[in-house]
């Protein structure tokens, strides 16, 4: 099977990760596996050597498509304003992954008509957005490489004078509660545990966005710096084996990928009781979880007390490890999207109210603004990719991105030559079909008569 992974933006962070997991994991079950990015970012230079990426528009990825013939694309849930729905109309299966929710934009246009099938990497993602689409929506746990993400080995072991205390995330995201870590952090510093800030954005951004966190930290903090995908499964190993943990402090969450490699690698998390962490951080499996409108003193004094108890921390690691290895590895997300690849996973059965509400949601004539703001857009980046694949020569990717753009907003076809403009586009794809097998025909009967000679 022939897969490739499609993302708006390369930048650091879970989505990314998620993919090189995923490809990986892919790869290892025999599946060929690409990554295309429709913009640059800051994951670039982490890409591993050798693997198989390409940036462009949509007009290149619907180019790579129809040349590599992928038997599936698999895309971002919020990748919907690229256009990426257009792949469908090359044959490719197309399968879209909501790792958040973004309130007024839910699940964009997705429905039964535009996408194969759609997961969620948590229930609650699944829960939030099923209400919008026709899709049923099927959830599909981030996994992680547990080989790479493990418990320390006694020659490992690193002791330290005093336990650290990390906060892990992007300091310029609202999301991560960067300020309620600041305010928790100078009791833990006083508590006696050093203090560590791993910051993806580094302390420059988080001194731009949150000033008052930053110089609340900047005094505590015996570390803040980002730190490479490569050296973090050391990270983890080096806080757990001082005996601390990582401390999250979340507003919410898709799920909570760095608490699960934190685990894996034998880490005790104390996590903000949020969406997200509710489902990777296990009371009943060695987590804590505190309600985010704890008074930071209280935050402070539960994990003081919790790694005060050193032969509990250890119970607590050992505990959550193991959950983590049997419910969250990427062999087990990669046999679950496999299945969906192959339309072997039953679907969830949704009523025939929720269908027709979710299908109608944004449609011209009742919903004619929701249209215009989720499907018009898109419906003209389609349009112009059409055009860009036809002057170029790239028949079949220009007949599929047309047909596309009038699936999506059919509005725009009012205009008569538009609609001639794709009737001329469909034709010049029919002809050179037609060619193709004609080609395939004349080189099939020369390899026969070879045969016959020899």
């Amino acid at each position: 099977m022939k897969v490739l992974l499609v993302n708006s933006t390369c930048k650091v962070g879970g989505v990314s990760t998620f993919m090189l997991a995923l490809r990986s994991a892919l790869c290892a079950q025999g599946h060929s596996c690409d990554l295309f990015f429709f913009e640059h970012g800051t994951m670039d230079a982490h890409l591993p050597a050798g693997c198989p990426v390409q940036f462009g528009s949509l007009a290149d990825c619907l180019e790579l498509v129809a040349r590599e013939r992928y038997d599936v694309v698999h895309a971002n849930n919020v990748d919907w304003p690229t256009g990426v729905s257009a792949v469908r109309h090359l044959g490719a299966r197309l399968i879209v992954t909501a790792h958040k929710v973004r309130e007024g934009a839910w699940t964009y246009g997705w429905n039964t008509t535009n996408c194969d099938s759609m997961t969620a990497v948590s229930r609650w993602i699944a829960t939030a957005l099923q209400p919008f689409t026709d899709v049923p929506v099927q959830v599909v746990y981030n996994g992680i490489d547990i080989a790479r993400f493990r418990e320390r080995t006694d020659a490992e072991a690193h002791p330290s004078a005093a336990p650290i205390v990390a906060w892990i995330g992007r300091s310029g995201s609202p999301l991560k509660g960067l300020e309620k870590f600041a305010a928790i952090a100078p009791a833990l510093h006083r508590g006696g545990v050093r203090v560590w800030v791993i910051d993806q954005h580094g302390p420059d951004k988080a001194r731009e966005t949150y000033p008052a966190a930053s110089a609340a930290l900047r005094p505590v903090a015996e570390r803040w710096n980002s730190v490479g995908m490569d050296d973090m499964p050391a990270l983890y190993r080096e806080i757990a084996g001082s005996g601390g943990c990582v401390l999250a402090t979340s507003v919410a969450e898709g799920l909570g990928l760095a608490m699960l490699e934190a685990q894996a690698s034998g880490c005790l998390v104390v996590a903000s009781d949020v969406r997200g962490h509710d489902e990777s951080v296990s009371r009943a499996h060695g987590g804590l979880r505190f309600p985010l409108d704890t008074d930071p003193a209280l935050v402070a004094r539960l994990v003081l007390t919790t790694l005060a108890d050193r032969p509990q921390v250890r119970a607590r690691q050992a505990a959550a490890a193991d959950h983590v290895r049997k419910q969250f590895s990427v062999e087990r997300m990669a046999g679950q999207y496999e299945d969906i690849y192959e339309g072997r996973l039953t679907p969830v059965t949704l009523s025939r109210r929720t269908r027709r509400r979710a299908r109608r949601r944004l449609s011209p004539l009742p919903h004619w603004r929701a249209y215009v703001t989720q499907r018009l857009g898109v419906g003209y980046s389609q349009l112009a990719a059409s055009r860009q694949l036809a002057a170029a020569g790239h028949a079949s990717a220009a007949a599929a991105a047309g047909l596309a753009a009038l699936a999506t907003s059919p509005t725009m076809f009012i205009r008569p030559g538009r609609l001639a403009q794709l009737a001329r586009v469909l034709r010049r794809d029919v002809v050179d079909h037609q060619h193709r097998l004609v080609v395939g025909r004349h080189d099939a009967a020369g390899i026969a008569r070879v045969e016959d000679l020899h």
